[in-house]
């Protein structure tokens, strides 16, 4: 079939139907609906497959009273129910299998091999398997799955390490905080502690080759190359943003090129491009060119971690090559969900991923919406063509990845469109500068220096401005879509595209209509009501948002913890709160308050008068309070050295973060740390929040985010996000 025209003449791909059929994304689609089902209803999701059942039907009505061939289509249904089931029976044998090993806590002593170095605040996160866990009993068994030990101190360990040492166990959940624990699934780190390097021993070193090179490249990049430049020329070019200094990488994040360190299409493609024009110079045979592409980009994929987006794009590069070569038409969508389908058989639980997310949902937002957008922008005569397709892809990847930036990060830029025009193209010459020149000083590091010498002062250059500007204050937050909302929203993305064949008067009608119903769920997720507190925690920070009159209050408990509550208040749309309480004995609330002055504008602080809190704050106001006082225009009292009592629309709420001496007040609600049965009978309430795990109890830990209301003497709890 001639190449030109295969588009035109495929039977699959004829542009005269309303939807052209893809059978791969047909197929992807559908093993991520069975994991999706199998996320909320378990191994009952398997009964929706009785859904495909309807596809049987109409093809047999169609062969029996058409006498139409249908063989075609009973097979897709069959192989597209097949793929459902299971990409249920998948997930849920995942989190299964993830589950059933044993439940630990308390002091081991732990020996394994680390598997991957990641870098963490004040040291580093290291991955380990092939445990053998001896308590302190003597009894050692081996674990089937991994540990995620925080080494904390000057650490400098290598994948490939033999460790042991003894820590306190705690044992991860598949579901944490609302969501899929993705990234302990799929590691397989069932176990995590937090250990100092001095009682870290090193048994025994073993070779591993992606491990190795990482460190041979951190190690060139570190002694050569200026020391701000480093870390960011080291998360460029393996994906590990760990060694950036925060305010860089929250610079990046906040402009909306934060992308840029994991190693994705623009990355993978750059490097195939560098290749591709190799192969040409040197007139390489398809037969060589083929295998030594696949196997470089297979190898820079490795030294990534084989982290989704690197796969994704991987995949959709193999499959050109392919399509290329037997002299076929590529076909990105096709691609795409190809990749999609190949990662989730994989892992299932990848489908919970922020990382695949982002990256499936930038890479369809360029090849679904960019053809349409970069025609509209073409039409602008005074825009350049080559700025309107630049354009065009940004505005694309920004459309389709902004649910899932609000609904994970709780913020996306708002200079993400213009940036990336402006920055992504000079990153991208710099950055195959910069892999050429990485690439020779880790063969040739005697002269590291002389390589990295020209990429370094390039990556200085196009860095420099991102780290002068603060793209804090240009955020958009504050609100959420939830999952019906982002199905519509990608829906009337759909709709116009050049991916659905409507003439414009019933594509205006769908776009309308999806409109409507889109603004109207966000209207009834997002239309604050007042009075209200939602509840949000996250490995011991605790934090309860109290809203009324207008007014905003922050009730603080546990670890403070400065990056969750910065992302939290920026989620929240917060900059500023009239009041703030701090649930905790005085020396801690001398510590946590501090970390929150940090993260927001406070304008006054309550105390309680007989606790023996010293102020030493010049930058906001402290009141000693005893009795009754007014928080939010609701009446509030201390009940103890860390419980508040509140007043809410006649009812009584009860926030205590630990057991009280004395006597408590009664309640109708009770928001505690976990739960405590003697608490519990001390106020009697109605009903019991816990932000910690708790049997038979509303907890933040299983449900995620809570959000409380109040009307006509009816308090209502749901989830929030």
């Amino acid at each position: 079939m001639n190449k030109t025209n295969y588009g035109d003449e495929h039977a699959l791909y004829r542009g005269k139907r309303m939807v052209n059929f893809r059978p791969l994304l047909c197929f992807a689609l559908s093993f991520a609906a069975g994991i999706a089902l199998a996320r909320y209803f378990a191994l009952a999701a398997l009964w929706f497959g009785f859904v495909y059942c309807v596809g049987f039907a109409a093809a047999l009505y169609r062969k029996l009273c058409k006498k139409r061939a249908v063989f075609g289509a009973l097979l897709f249904t069959a192989l597209s129910c097949a793929l459902f089931l299971l990409g249920a029976l998948s997930f849920s044998l995942r989190v299964g299998a993830f589950e059933a090993t044993p439940v630990l806590g308390g002091a081991y002593t732990v020996e394994g091999t680390v598997e991957r170095v990641g870098v963490a605040e004040t040291g580093q996160e290291l991955l380990v398997g092939g445990l053998v866990l001896t308590d302190e009993s003597g009894v050692a068994a081996p674990s089937s799955v991994g540990c995620l030990a925080y080494a904390y101190g000057d650490a400098d360990f290598a994948e490939g390490d033999r460790i042991r040492f003894t820590a306190e166990i705690e044992t991860a959940d598949a579901l944490q905080y609302g969501r899929v624990n993705a990234s302990a699934i799929a590691d397989g780190a069932r176990y995590r502690a937090f250990v100092p390097v001095s009682e870290i021993e090193v048994c025994g070193h073993s070779f591993e080759i992606f491990g190795s090179v990482r460190a041979r490249l951190r190690g060139v990049l570190f002694s050569s190359a200026d020391e701000t430049v480093a870390p960011v020329a080291y998360a460029a070019l393996t994906g590990d943003a760990g060694l950036m200094e925060s305010g860089m990488l929250a610079n990046f994040r906040y402009g909306g090129i934060a992308h840029v360190f994991a190693v994705s299409g623009l990355h993978i493609g750059i490097v195939y491009g560098a290749l591709a024009f190799l192969c040409r110079k040197l007139r390489l045979r398809a037969a060589l060119r083929i295998p030594l592409v696949a196997f470089v980009l297979v190898f820079y994929a490795g030294v990534c971690g084989f982290s989704a987006s690197a796969v994704r794009a991987l995949i959709m590069c193999l499959v050109f090559l392919s399509v290329e070569a037997a002299g076929m038409q590529y076909d990105r969508l096709t691609s795409l969900s190809a990749a999609a389908l190949v990662i989730l058989l994989v892992d299932p639980v990848d489908l919970f991923s922020v990382g695949f997310q982002l990256s499936a949902a930038a890479a369809a937002g360029i090849v679904v919406l960019g053809g349409n957008v970069g025609r509209l922008l073409s039409r602008l005569r005074f825009l350049p063509r080559g700025i309107a397709n630049l354009l065009a892809v940004s505005l694309s990847v920004q459309v389709a990845t902004f649910p899932v930036l609000l609904d994970a990060f709780g913020y996306a830029s708002g200079v993400g469109v213009f940036l990336n025009v402006l920055f992504v193209p000079l990153f991208s010459c710099v950055y195959l500068v910069l892999f050429a020149g990485a690439v020779l000083a880790c063969v040739l590091p005697f002269a590291a220096a002389m390589f990295l010498y020209v990429p370094d002062f390039l990556l200085r250059a196009v860095v420099a401005p991102i780290g002068a500007i603060e793209f804090g204050a240009l955020l958009i937050g504050g609100f959420c879509f939830g999952g019906g909302c982002t199905a519509l929203w990608y829906a009337g993305a759909f709709c116009l595209s050049d991916k659905i064949n409507l003439r414009r008067v019933p594509r205006a009608v769908c776009v309308c209509l999806l409109a409507a119903a889109f603004l109207a769920g966000m209207l009834a997720r997002n239309l604050p009501s007042d009075p209200r507190i939602t509840l949000h925690g996250y490995y011991g920070t605790n934090v309860a948002i109290v809203r009324g009159g207008g007014q905003t209050c922050v009730l603080l408990s546990g670890e403070a913890d400065e990056a969750y509550l910065s992302r939290l208040f920026v989620q929240e749309g917060i900059a500023r709160a009239d009041a703030a309480v701090v649930l905790a004995p005085a020396r801690e609330v001398n510590t946590a308050l501090p970390v929150l002055l940090r993260c927001i504008d406070v304008g006054v602080v309550y105390v309680r008068a007989d606790s023996g809190f010293v102020d030493g704050f010049m930058t906001v106001t402290v009141r000693e309070q005893s009795g009754f006082f007014t928080v939010c225009g609701m009446p509030a009292a201390f009940a103890g050295e860390a419980a508040l009592f509140l007043e809410v629309q006649g009812s009584a709420v009860l926030v205590c973060m630990q057991a009280a001496a004395g006597e408590l007040p009664l309640c109708d609600l009770l928001v505690c740390a976990e739960e405590d049965a003697a608490l519990t009978a001390a106020c009697r309430p109605q009903e019991v929040i816990c932000f910690e795990k708790s049997a038979g109890k509303i907890s933040i830990y299983r449900s995620g985010e809570l959000q409380i209301t109040w009307k006509d003497d009816i308090i209502s709890i749901r989830g929030y996000r």
